[in-house]
């Protein structure tokens, strides 16, 4: 398991980086809708909708969605409110599900899955747009998060005694989580060095934090995994389950990194 975990996650960090480096904006867009639709189906199943048709066409209809949304610009302020009422709900569930031991669920998964989406695609989009900060920046981005999830891994493997969400994810802990942030402070004294005049002092913290954080987004996708009794959203990657298993993280921390990175300025 950890061998696939490992080569997979390699494979797919230098397929992204070679579409970045030596790709256009057109074959990104292609990237990002081709992602978008299989995480879709994934969601469908997630929200609960059982019949396959119905599960392929609300994924081909996000996708279309995403297609078009894409090639709209979206102002910061616009994209904080959003942050805002995301980085308010998804602690809100966590906690309610945590503390009724996993009794609690939403009434509409569905209606959740529609602001879910929503996020998504302003995620996708405000990414997409970040590519003038240089393929290189939006790597190292990804990769701090990467760095959260991989220190929290082998930390809470080799250390882990504390449960951090024992109710919601059983394998994680508070020591996984310290490794974590160890790791994500190690990638941000690396781009301090790459980039020592763009990046301000605070703008990095931020960066470290918003990837600390992230482990939320793995904790939210975890609940609603339990929600459908299941233990991976697909099997589409080996090692690692699906798609949102692998950008759960980075759904939650990137427009976050992107709301500091163009609202407080560069110097790029």
């Amino acid at each position: 398991m950890l061998k696939a975990r490992l080569i997979t996650a390699l494979a797919l960090l230098l397929m992204l980086t070679a579409i970045l480096v030596w790709g256009d904006g057109q074959l990104w867009l292609f990237v990002l809708t081709g992602l978008t639709a299989l995480a879709g189906w994934e969601w469908a199943r997630l929200a609960g909708l059982r019949s396959m048709a119905l599960q392929w066409a609300y994924a081909l209809g996000l996708a279309i969605f995403t297609w078009f949304g894409l090639q709209v610009s979206i102002e910061a302020h616009m994209l904080l409110w959003l942050l805002l009422l995301w980085g308010g709900l998804v602690p809100f569930i966590l906690y309610h599900f945590a503390r009724t031991h996993g009794q609690w669920r939403l009434a509409s998964l569905p209606l959740l899955m529609l602001g879910v989406v929503v996020l998504f695609l302003f995620a996708w989009s405000l990414f997409h747009s970040l590519l003038r900060f240089g393929p290189a920046v939006v790597v190292w981005w990804m990769s701090l998060v990467w760095l959260m999830d991989m220190g929290a891994y082998f930390a809470g493997r080799r250390f882990g005694r504390h449960k951090l969400a024992p109710t919601i994810s059983p394998g994680k802990t508070w020591e996984g989580v310290a490794g974590g942030l160890v790791a994500v402070l190690l990638g941000v004294a690396v781009g301090a060095w790459l980039w020592p005049t763009q990046w301000s002092l605070l703008q990095l913290f931020l960066f470290g934090l918003i990837a600390g954080a992230s482990v939320m987004g793995d904790l939210f996708e975890s609940v609603l995994k339990r929600w459908q009794g299941m233990k991976d959203s697909s099997h589409l990657l080996p090692g690692h389950g699906g798609i949102l298993d692998r950008i759960d993280s980075l759904l939650m921390a990137l427009p976050w990194m992107g709301w500091v990175a163009v609202a407080m300025g560069s110097a790029a």
